[in-house]
């Protein structure tokens, strides 16, 4: 993953309250590469609702 899909990503969690930023790294074996693909089922998930 590079790193400007990651902050987008991040971006989009903090601008449509998705998530939160604790949350997201409350794991410490959390990759970027779960974060990355659990964005963008999150947003999949809010573009279609």
């Amino acid at each position: 993953i590079k790193k400007f899909e990651k902050v987008a990503v991040l971006k989009i969690y903090n601008n449509k309250d998705l998530i939160d930023t604790q949350d997201l790294f409350a794991q410490e074996d959390i990759t970027n590469k779960n974060i990355f693909f659990k964005g963008i089922q999150n947003i999949s998930h809010y573009i279609l609702q």
